[in-house]
């Protein structure tokens, strides 16, 4: 009977076109389960390497898909190298070796040469707001600035090279590789609600400083999910930004609307309130989608009903409860100590440092190291000095290390990037790439992405709304 199952799958994989890109993603990820220490976790974005290559016989295409996937990870090399000043203020690293960086690097060797089919505005915008910065890094060097300008000199790249190499021929494999990564990232969560703590995998993120995880402020009963990323509201932005390219991928099949209600219950246990509330448009737009196949899908009809029982039982059982204990802290949360309060001081805090510095701002890096030294507020006699409490907005966040020029600069790319959307002709991808933006920048109101590894996620969108 075995062999005989062996043989089906062997003849399925014969007929699945591009097997080999499936092949190497499942590989990258039991490889990337199984790490038992970072060289074998780096190893895995090589291996998938080579099953890509045996798909296409290109090696600049595979070191692209799996350069797609480095831009997902959180885990780096030598980041004690790199560590910000004053220790003291235990702001933690400004940069460390990445995935990303060794893909920046060979992947820009294979791409040499090529151009920009197109180039549009919001390809010069960016390369200012970069420009900008080797400005505002001359005019005040700093070793943190230094780090921080590294990070963003790779992300830059990272555009560009995504710009370069972003095509209608490459788009359906990248989307590939961006849902297996939600997926991944939904499975491994899911077995983290169920644990109530990490799995205790290489690639958790979090394990680094919270090796138990982390609950909510308001209630310390309510375990929240972190996928592999190294906080729960990152993972969130993850999932607001990727979960799009599902819903409009592919067919719409049962196996999808079972992957779709998941990730949304990963989202919802990361009890990021901000995320549920930029989820809403996700929502509605799986409804609509879901009820307009219902009209012609009698099967679909069928098995979602059959579904429909289970769904129900969850959501009583298991997402209402924590739903009321969650509500139930929003009054917490504007008490001393409370998350919306530690925002307002945070944002009280950049307000003075934007009038300090209006032009240049304090540079990158810097704008914690400045009001953890200096503070106007009381914020640092309700919480720890740590590299946790950056500004938690990160439109803010840019005006303080960049200046007004840098902000502008910024909402001018968000604006050429908006009009290039509506002004083209729109196709099912660069409607889910722009919910996925729309998402990213709402959650980014409340939290500090300028030099967290999601704010790769937002060149990666605006690449393919460059298309």
């Amino acid at each position: 009977m075995f062999q005989e199952l062996a043989q089906n799958l062997v003849s399925s994989l014969r007929n699945i076109r591009g097997k080999y890109i499936l092949l190497g993603l499942i590989f990258f990820y039991l490889v990337q389960l199984f790490a038992p220490n970072k060289p074998v976790y780096f190893f895995s974005y090589f291996l998938a390497t080579g099953f890509f290559f045996l798909d296409n016989r290109d090696i600049r295409k595979s070191l692209f898909y799996s350069f797609i996937l480095s831009l997902f990870s959180e885990v780096g090399l030598a980041g004690s190298l790199f560590l910000m000043e004053p220790s003291k203020l235990l702001l933690g690293s400004g940069w460390w070796i990445s995935p990303m960086t060794l893909y920046i690097f060979l992947f820009f060797l294979f791409s040499f040469g090529k151009r920009i089919q197109k180039i549009i505005l919001t390809d010069y915008l960016i390369f200012l707001f970069f420009l900008w910065n080797v400005v505002v890094f001359l005019v005040l060097p700093d070793r943190n600035s230094f780090f921080g300008f590294i990070s963003l000199m790779e992300q830059t790249i990272a555009y560009y090279l995504l710009r370069v190499n972003l095509s209608r021929d490459t788009l359906p494999v990248i989307i590939t590789v961006v849902v297996s990564v939600l997926i991944f990232q939904t499975l491994l969560s899911s077995v983290q609600v169920l644990l109530r703590s990490p799995v205790g995998l290489r690639s958790e993120a979090i394990l680094v400083e919270n090796p138990y995880g982390l609950t909510t402020v308001e209630e310390e009963n309510l375990f929240r999910v972190s996928g592999t990323y190294g906080h729960p509201n990152l993972f969130a932005t993850f999932l607001l930004a990727t979960i799009p390219f599902l819903l409009f991928s592919a067919k719409f099949s049962w196996w999808k609307i079972v992957a779709s209600i998941f990730t949304f219950l990963a989202l919802f246990f990361t009890y990021s309130r901000g995320a549920w509330f930029f989820s809403i448009p996700l929502m509605v737009t799986f409804g609509v989608i879901l009820l307009r196949q219902f009209g012609h899908a009698i099967r679909l009809r069928i098995r979602f009903l059959l579904l429909f029982p289970v769904f129900v039982i969850i959501c009583v059982f298991l997402v209402f409860p924590a739903f009321i204990l969650r509500f139930r802290t929003i009054s917490d949360a504007f008490v001393e100590g409370g998350s919306f309060q530690v925002r307002e001081l945070l944002i009280q805090e950049a307000i003075r440092i934007i009038g300090a510095y209006p032009l240049t701002g304090v540079g990158l890096n810097r704008s914690l190291q400045w009001y953890a030294n200096d503070p106007v507020t009381d914020l640092f006699t309700i919480v720890p000095i740590s590299g946790f409490y950056r500004i938690h907005n990160t439109p803010l966040e840019i005006a303080t290390e960049t200046g007004i020029v840098g902000f502008i600069l910024f909402l001018f790319i968000l604006a050429a990037t908006t009009f290039n959307f509506f002004s083209l002709k729109q196709d099912i991808v660069k409607i889910a790439a722009f919910l996925g933006l729309f998402g990213f920048l709402g959650i980014s109101f409340l939290n500090p992405f300028f030099h967290a590894s999601v704010f790769r996620i937002f060149f990666l969108l605006i690449a393919i709304l460059a298309l």
